[in-house]
């Protein structure tokens, strides 16, 4: 019986490695071309039209993949689903290191290719990643998914740290080598291990009813308009405290670090208030702090300054879209799958249009300029959402 356990403990702990490692994974390889913008600028070519164009190849990929995950959740095993999450994490970062050593011509060819790969990765690795936790501590649901959340937020704050060391060696291409090795490894590993759950239960009338619902649009939307700000914030940090402000490589890196650690402890401290608070008190809030967020930014001198307008803006963005996420799959519970799905594809619009606008705008405007008009983002969210809030207090 020992014997036994024993071996369901080691099975329930690669499991958990498994699930858990590619949610880390996938938030270092969703901020490796962000973190990368600097090098992609100023030393493989791109302008600053191509660097915002490859966010629009991101927001393609991911709404496909996504609404794809959506179409066919019930099609097949949340494992499969996760494969190929990491297959096509690991395929971005080759494509990310291939261009230290092509031609700078075909290099935006290729960044776009793999910024491509990022979002057909994140678009269908939504509905594994926030399923499977669940179905691993069936105990602990709610902690099971935060927790997934937190390491995918680790990943995105420690990336730009390790990117920041390879830069410093003069080793920029280690370091998507180095994901694309971990991506192998974790691949090997979900062919070798037997997770739980067969496939995805499908929502009633399908994906075509959850889309005729207006309701849900105003969470889609709200999710939308969040999003062109963390796209902004996050699409631009390098660059902006780099090139922009002059404050050097490292502090820019830095900066993008601390505005996604900052969004982590945000989530860890919204988790702990939510024992006490309702959401709905704290999800209106955010969108206020983050309309605050951007003309301080738009006003920095020195490096201080700096990661402390970052630090704010991640603390404001930090549970926003989670929030968005749980009350929009409570309001709609028969179709979670699908629900996280097409969230996940709205947060990618966003993301993507917002950091493709900047760029196409940024020679005419200056990113300060652009930084206190963004404010429009979030208070426009703050509309949606005081709006959801009062559709669903006539609805209860």
């Amino acid at each position: 019986m020992t014997a036994i356990n024993g071996r369901q403990d080691r099975a329930g702990l690669s499991r958990a490695l498994l699930v858990y490692g590619s949610g880390f994974l996938q938030g270092i390889v969703l901020v490796s071309f962000p973190a990368s913008g600097v090098v992609l600028t100023q030393t493989y070519g791109l302008s600053d039209q191509q660097y915002g164009t490859l966010f629009v190849f991101q927001l393609i990929a991911a709404l496909s993949g996504a609404v794809v995950a959506a179409l066919y959740a019930d099609r097949t095993t949340l494992q499969r689903w996760l494969q190929a999450a990491i297959l096509t994490a690991l395929l971005a970062e080759c494509c990310l290191a291939a261009v230290a050593s092509i031609d700078e011509r075909a290099a935006f060819a290729v960044a776009a290719a793999g910024i491509s790969f990022l979002g057909v990765s994140f678009g269908i690795g939504a509905a594994p990643l926030n399923s499977l936790p669940k179905l691993l501590f069936p105990a602990q649901p709610h902690s099971a998914v935060v927790a997934l959340h937190t390491l995918l937020g680790l990943g995105l704050a420690c990336g730009p740290l390790l990117l920041g060391a390879f830069i410093m060696a003069g080793q920029w291409s280690g370091f998507p080598l180095l994901l694309a090795v971990v991506g192998m490894v974790l691949l090997a590993g979900s062919l070798a291990i037997r997770l739980p759950g067969a496939s995805q239960t499908p929502a009633p009338g399908g994906v075509g009813h959850l889309m005729r619902q207006p309701l849900f649009w105003l969470y889609v939307v709200a999710a939308i308009l969040y999003a062109f700000a963390e796209g902004t914030f996050a699409n631009w940090a390098s660059i902006y405290v780099d090139d922009v402000r002059d404050l050097g490589a490292v502090a820019g890196a830095l900066s993008l670090s601390i505005f996604w650690a900052a969004m982590v402890t945000g989530r860890l401290l919204v988790s702990a208030l939510l024992v006490w608070v309702s959401p709905w008190r704290i999800w209106p809030l955010l969108p206020l702090i983050i309309a605050a967020a951007f003309p301080a930014l738009a006003r920095i001198e020195t490096i201080a300054e700096a990661y402390a307008a970052y630090a704010v803006a991640g603390l404001a963005c930090s549970a926003f879209f989670p929030l968005s996420m749980t009350l929009a799959s409570e309001r709609f519970a028969q179709g979670i799958a699908q629900v996280s799905s097409l969230m996940i594809a709205a947060l990618m619009c966003g993301v993507g249009l917002g950091s493709y606008v900047i760029g196409l705008l940024r020679q005419q405007f200056g990113l300060e300029r652009l930084f206190d008009l963004s404010v429009i983002y979030p208070l426009a969210a703050l509309v949606i959402v005081l709006v959801i809030a009062s559709l669903q207090r006539q609805s209860r």
